[in-house]
């Protein structure tokens, strides 16, 4: 006996997660990583929209080995960059970047000078969070980052610290700070950093 067929059609599939506003799709953005975040935009123009309005920039898991792998993850950030001011939006709130370098003299020559670029470039931003780890190279932390007074979270892993006078270091927004394999010449630095930090809550 053949069987007999269902009258009612299947009922249809509806898209929950474009109908959320843009903030909340941003938030949700804002967890990933930039790449992740960048992939979206192939679903739609409004996906573009939001991927260039998330005000976090996430690199994390970096591996350059050669020349050629450095410049063309250099290429990306710079990439991400230009589509944000073309789009209008300015605005980083946090910077999380944790690269390894595979060839010390390619992150000294090709790398880090690049890094430090986009961190003064963030900072004349007001960023809040900055999460910089550097493997591969022992470097001396970029002197921008000092003069970042809306700081706050600072997590740093692999640096060695430049000696500053007493008035070299001003974190009145600082809450969070975390120091993984940092290097300082002097107890004095040290203590001078922390001085600089009036309302900070967790130190690592």
């Amino acid at each position: 006996m053949p069987r007999r067929r269902n009258s009612r059609s299947a009922a249809p599939v509806v898209d929950k997660i474009s109908t959320l506003p843009d903030e909340i799709l941003c938030r949700i953005l804002s967890f990933v990583t930039t790449k992740e975040a960048v992939s979206t935009s192939v679903l739609s123009k409004r996906w573009t929209h939001l991927c260039h309005r998330v005000p976090n920039l996430r690199f994390t898991n970096i591996k350059v080995n050669t020349v050629q792998s450095t410049l063309r993850f250099n290429q990306s950030v710079y990439s991400v960059l230009i589509s944000r001011e073309t789009a209008g939006s300015n605005s980083i709130n946090e910077f999380h970047l944790h690269i390894q370098y595979g060839n010390p003299s390619h992150g000294y020559r090709h790398g880090f000078p690049h890094v430090m670029k986009w961190i003064k470039l963030f900072v004349q931003r007001s960023l809040e969070h900055l999460h910089l780890h550097v493997d591969g190279i022992h470097t001396k932390l970029p002197i921008s980052i000092f003069t970042c007074t809306t700081l706050v979270s600072l997590y740093l892993c692999g640096f060695y610290y430049v000696e500053f006078s007493s008035n070299g270091f001003q974190f009145p927004s600082l809450k969070t700070l975390h120091l993984v394999t940092i290097m300082f010449s002097e107890v004095k630095d040290f203590v001078l950093l922390i001085a600089g930090c009036p309302i900070l809550e967790d130190l690592e």
